[in-house]
């Protein structure tokens, strides 16, 4: 299914960085990570923390985000998403999912995690 007309674009790099071992087969990564979002004709800051479920081992999992973005103005709004990654080579994943705005709407996001510059660059989608 394709992904609707880009939305907004973010950048974002690595602030800080957790493993921790869920099970006996498998790990949780925690990413703080802080950057901006454009697109609709604002720019917005953007905090928030990525978490990476996977198996011991395993090049894909899923993944989940809960973060907030800050207006010039200082208005503030939740944001939350889930999907899933894969590693895509030369220490690059690649995350496809989503992106919702506590009480509104959704969007699709496509993204990928850069190891050498620990960022998450990415394009938001209409999803309708």
């Amino acid at each position: 299914m394709p992904l609707g007309q880009s939305v907004g674009e973010f950048s974002l790099e690595s602030t800080s960085v957790t493993y921790n071992k869920a099970t006996h087969e498998s790990q949780l990564i925690s990413i703080n990570m802080e950057g901006s979002l454009t697109g609709a004709d604002e720019s917005r800051v953007v905090m928030g923390t990525l978490e990476l479920s996977q198996k011991l081992e395993s090049d894909d999992g899923s993944y989940t985000w809960f973060g907030r973005e800050f207006t010039i103005e200082g208005e503030a709004r939740s944001v939350s998403g889930a999907g899933f990654f894969r590693y895509s080579g030369g220490n690059h994943w690649q995350l496809r999912g989503y992106i919702t705005v506590l009480g509104g709407n959704s969007v699709a996001m496509e993204a990928e995690i850069h190891l050498a510059t620990r960022s998450l660059k990415g394009t938001l989608y209409e999803w309708g």
